[in-house]
């Protein structure tokens, strides 16, 4: 991100973060209620679609450089 959005970029990553571990707490509750094994068969299937997405969509954007030693 440009300088000027990164602090926007990381708002929301920030945000999304907190949703989700709010909504993940609420969803395991009422799963769980219904029946604990529920939890992993939808969990499961969201982090394989999660990982799969992001392996075909998230490309390396660095460029390479060699390190630096700081005597």
């Amino acid at each position: 991100f440009p300088a000027r959005q990164r602090g926007m970029a990381l708002g929301v990553n920030q945000i999304t973060a907190l949703a989700g571990q709010f909504l993940g707490l609420l969803a395991g509750g009422l799963l769980a209620a219904v029946d604990w094994r529920a939890v992993f068969w939808l969990s499961v299937p969201i982090s394989v679609t999660g990982t799969v997405w992001s392996y075909l969509s998230l490309r390396e954007t660095s460029t390479g450089r060699r390190g630096r030693i700081d005597w």
